[in-house]
């Protein structure tokens, strides 16, 4: 084993190696350039048209969904 130099050392290391990367993870600044060139890159003019695909989607089968109930709901006014 080593010296108690050295088991300070690696005590400190221990300690500051958390706190250290906690710090650099939560500086924005820093990644800034790099994170809007990823948002960039995940959101990219594809997602724009899939995603108005899918509200054109979800509106028809809502208007289907309503076209279902209204049947229905004639169906119990009949009745």
């Amino acid at each position: 084993m080593g010296n108690w130099q050295l088991e300070v050392f690696k005590m400190a290391v221990y300690m500051s190696f958390p706190v250290i990367t906690f710090y650099s993870y939560h500086q924005i600044d820093w990644y800034a350039d790099q994170y809007k060139e990823v948002q960039r890159k995940v959101y990219s003019s594809e997602d724009h048209k899939s995603s108005a695909d899918f509200k054109e989607f979800k509106n028809a089968l809502q208007k289907q969904r309503e076209r279902e109930l209204n049947l229905e709901y004639a169906k119990m006014d009949q009745k």
